[in-house]
């Protein structure tokens, strides 16, 4: 089947457009997911703490596919502003756009360490924060870098390019959001999974990050229509709003957990 909508798209023939085609395999592989937890939810034969924990994993599951949807947008329309809209010249040299991606790698080295030492010693006095807080706080500093980006953006033209100091800030923001959620995620998934189930549902977090980079890729799609500053001031309300239900939600999420620290 993979092979011949291949050769469909490859002729021509095929008779949905590359973006309908990417909304539909989004929709059917949320689809096939939220069936596949009913399925162990219902008939998995599960005690009432291991159905808590799946709700638990469903809902940072969704909130992972939320985060990445914006954070992948670092290779798109992240890179499209780099290109476009931001001056990086450096006397009679420029600046490669791809150059830009390079930032957020470089920032995972240096605070990684920190965040994994941050942690170790909020543990340390009991002021750890949970994994939903955690989530919450990957989506808000998400948001808050599109805020920032959004804010610079308004003020770029092709002609009046912006610094590249409002990517900088954009990509440490998005950095400060990913070491408070990805490693987390991970390591969550793993102690909330049933006994059995822990490589299935690693398979389910890893689809969120799938579904995270088509949804990304869709939304900077939406730049052929949209100002840059009306498109990333959109991604930062939605996330931001995420991040705030994620964190009034948290106490009640920490509690389906169980002893799960």
């Amino acid at each position: 089947m993979v092979v011949f909508c291949g050769y469909l798209l490859a002729t021509g023939r095929f008779p949905l457009s590359l973006e309908a085609l990417a909304q539909s395999l989004g929709v059917a592989v949320v689809i096939i997911t939220l069936l596949f937890f009913a399925y162990i939810f219902f008939f998995g034969g599960h005690t009432a703490l291991e159905k808590r924990r799946l709700l638990v994993i469903l809902w940072l599951v969704i909130l992972a596919g939320l985060f990445w949807s914006g954070f992948e947008q670092a290779g798109s329309s992240l890179n499209l502003f780099a290109r476009d809209l931001t001056d990086r010249r450096f006397g009679d040299w420029e600046l490669p756009a791809s150059m830009l991606q390079n930032i957020n790698p470089l920032f995972i080295i240096i605070f990684a360490p920190v965040f994994g030492w941050l942690w170790t010693w909020l543990a340390r006095r009991n002021a750890n924060p949970s994994i939903p807080v955690k989530f919450a706080l990957g989506l808000l500093g998400l948001a808050a870098g599109f805020f920032v980006l959004s804010w610079g953006a308004a003020h770029a033209t092709p002609e009046n390019p912006v610094s590249p100091a409002w990517l900088v800030v954009t990509y440490f923001l998005h950095t400060v959001g990913e070491l408070c959620l990805s490693p987390v995620g991970l390591s969550s998934i793993t102690k909330l999974a049933p006994r059995g189930r822990v490589g299935q549902m690693m398979g389910v977090w890893f689809i969120a990050a799938a579904l995270g980079n088509l949804f990304a890729g869709l939304v900077a799609g939406q730049l052929e229509t949209l100002m840059p500053a009306e498109l990333f001031r959109s991604v930062a309300m939605f996330t931001g709003a995420a991040g705030l239900i994620a964190l009034l939600l948290s106490p009640a999420v920490r509690r389906l957990m169980g002893h799960v620290d």
